[in-house]
């Protein structure tokens, strides 16, 4: 048996387990995910949400924590249920995307975890406790960046995998007319983009459709493979499958804790791979450099990063 923990902010953590999931399962092993929101499935551990209550009280223990708030009754459900899980079945190995408090709470119940690297500054106190108590740090980027700030002191334990998305067939682009017809913007679940209004302004001559929000597409893909430009979010989520698509982009980073895509953007933006919007420039100024930088997308490395992830977690598994 293998756990694996998935955050409940946004999809993009839950579709990455999905993936990772499905190649392990293919290798034979029982994989349980634990989280919220994750719908009821049988290999779904349902917890309860542990960010209802108000008012909080000290929620980080003193800067040790992330979100442990005092006397939070779904916060001592949640952790509650996964301690009898673990309990129950005597995992092998637990997966933490995200969150450094159950990393140490499965570490404390004697389990190995491979703990999920997000970008941006990861210095602090939890992040430091998390990694050094993981046999395995996963990174899902390629080893040749580094938009993770924090990770330096634990690299021996570290495994890049590169982007990890739900596609790993690559497109082939060479057949398309130089002529931009079809533009897509590209949001998160919870945020929708408020940037059509601005590119039709610019580039009047692109149809230009809006993902995300309230106009939320589990399944993308038709769209990402169809687009001539692509206007996304700096989600690692959205950022795989764009790469995995090989569609020439725009990334626009929103404000996230630890500065998370303003980090990814500059790691793909210094590896030349697509274009990262400047306020100081026009929309058509940026759709220029990402039609420039178009066809370089292979270097996220999409291609066998679920397998490469699935060996990462066997590694501590099956040690």
């Amino acid at each position: 048996m293998i756990g694996y923990y998935v955050h409940h902010a946004g999809a993009g953590h839950r579709v990455r387990a999905g993936v990772i999931a499905e190649v392990l399962t293919g290798r034979g092993q029982e994989v349980m995910l634990l989280g919220s929101g994750l719908g009821a499935r049988r290999d779904v551990l349902s917890l309860a949400r542990d960010d209802a209550g108000a008012p909080t009280a000290d929620p980080t223990a003193g800067g040790t924590l992330h979100w442990a708030p005092l006397r939070d009754e779904g916060l001592a459900q949640r952790m509650a249920a996964v301690s009898s899980w673990i309990a129950h079945h005597r995992p092998q190995a637990l997966v933490v995307d995200v969150s450094m408090e159950v990393a140490l709470l499965a570490r404390l119940h004697g389990i190995p975890t491979v703990v999920v690297a997000q970008p941006g500054d990861r210095s602090d106190e939890p992040h430091q406790l998390g990694f050094r108590s993981a046999a395995r740090i996963l990174a899902p980027w390629p080893a040749s960046v580094s938009p993770c700030v924090g990770l330096g002191p634990w690299q021996a334990k570290v495994r890049a995998t590169g982007g990890i998305s739900r596609w790993s067939a690559p497109v082939d682009r060479s057949a398309r007319a130089a002529a931009l017809r079809r533009g897509l913007v590209l949001g998160g679940r919870d945020s929708s983009p408020q940037w059509q209004a601005a590119l039709e302004r610019d580039l009047p001559e692109v149809a230009w459709e809006t993902l995300g929000g309230s106009h939320w597409v589990e399944d993308p893909s038709g769209r990402l493979r169809s687009a001539d430009i692509v206007v996304t979010h700096a989600g690692q989520n959205a950022v795989a499958d764009v790469a995995a698509t090989g569609a020439p982009a725009v990334v626009v980073a929103d404000e996230r804790p630890h500065g998370e895509q303003a980090a990814l953007a500059r790691a793909l933006d210094e590896a030349g791979l697509c274009a990262v919007h400047r306020p100081d420039l026009g929309w058509r100024e940026d759709v220029a450099v990402a039609l420039e930088r178009q066809g370089r997308w292979g270097a996220w490395q999409t291609a066998g990063a679920p397998d490469r992830a699935a060996e990462v977690v066997l590694e501590v598994a099956l040690a």
